[in-house]
């Protein structure tokens, strides 16, 4: 529930207080702040975290929490650099970087990341790219 993770971001910024370098922590508090959907906290933490430690998974995520405030510029730069550090999920992130290209108006750019998603992108090269 949103009381539960508001509590948990209390204990969390009072453990900070003291342990303000622990990403494991900055990482649990925007992950509280993504699931009550304020995702400003959540990118200002994932930010904190990537200065610490820089991580394709991370930029990733932070990508994603940019997406969900239209920020598109600054998700594909994120998803960008997931890519560029051999993120796990690779496909996803092309998908995710399609998305955003396409927003921004690089619909080329869209179609090609979304083309090398495969069964990922199938719908989206299909309604935007016109690919059968």
């Amino acid at each position: 529930s949103l009381k539960m993770y508001s509590k948990a971001i209390e204990d969390y910024n009072v453990y900070l207080l003291e342990h303000s370098k622990n990403t494991n922590t900055i990482l649990k508090r925007g992950e509280c702040f993504a699931k009550m959907e304020i995702y400003s906290g959540a990118i200002d933490d994932y930010t904190r975290a990537i200065s610490i430690a820089p991580k394709p998974d991370l930029y990733f995520d932070r990508g994603f929490f940019y997406m969900q405030l239209k920020k598109y510029p600054e998700a594909k730069a994120d998803f960008d650099k997931s890519l560029e550090l051999n993120v796990a999920d690779e496909k996803l992130a092309k998908h995710n970087r399609g998305i955003c290209s396409y927003f921004i108006g690089e619909k080329e750019s869209a179609c090609k990341d979304w083309l090398s998603a495969g069964e990922v992108s199938l719908d989206f090269l299909k309604k935007y790219c016109n690919q059968n």
